[in-house]
């Protein structure tokens, strides 16, 4: 039988590792916009310089987007886990009194008994 819970502590501590992650995508778009600039100073013939920018704009936006949703990711997660704390506390709090009435009941029943 499979517990079903979360670790607030884990849930906000991956939450900042996943704002780092799509805080790296900044640092990606400078070197990108870097590489293809310097692609397009080599390139010798206007339609093909212009091809190398717009292949540029639209790459920039998508990681863009990427990044965005990594932080709304982020942010969600640690809300998350902070609520799943602040949930806990206040069970332990209403249910202090009762928990001399409480049995374990996460365990699991021996089948063909």
């Amino acid at each position: 039988m499979a517990e079903v819970g979360a670790n607030p502590g884990q849930a906000v501590t991956q939450g900042n590792v996943a704002e780092e992650l799509a805080g790296t995508f900044e640092q990606l778009v400078m070197e990108f916009q870097m590489v293809v600039s310097e692609t397009n100073i080599r390139a010798v013939e206007a339609p093909i310089q212009r091809g190398y920018l717009a292949y540029c704009e639209a790459n920039v936006s998508a990681m863009a987007r990427v990044q965005t949703h990594g932080v709304t990711l982020s942010g969600n997660i640690v809300a998350a886990g902070t609520h799943v704390g602040q949930t806990d506390q206040t069970i332990t709090g209403d249910m202090s009194a009762t928990q001399a009435l409480l049995r374990n009941l996460n365990y699991e029943i021996p089948r063909g008994q």
